[in-house]
């Protein structure tokens, strides 16, 4: 399930308030059962897009406004040269 701005702004507040689940809940009027369903939902999108990223070294970066590093290396070892490729 998508997670609306609403819930996410919900998610991070409770998330920094320090606050209980029901507590959160409580304070803002939502129902706990909806708003756990809501972090399941939340967490599960958030693993599934930091799993889905890769970290990468850029190295060689060009000079002016439209600089751009000339290789970037994933930590497997393998190279993408972004001047062979088309950037849009």
């Amino acid at each position: 399930m998508a997670i609306t701005s609403k819930w996410r702004h919900h998610i991070e507040a409770w998330q920094c308030s320090g606050l209980s689940q029901a507590e959160y809940c409580a304070e803002q009027q939502i129902n706990v059962r909806t708003f756990t369903a809501r972090l399941s939902d939340y967490r599960k999108l958030s693993a599934t897009a930091s799993s889905s990223l890769i970290k990468a070294a850029a190295s060689g970066w060009s000079q002016g406004p439209f600089a751009r590093p000339s290789n970037m290396t994933s930590p497997s070892g393998g190279t993408f040269r972004p001047a062979a490729a088309r950037w849009k």
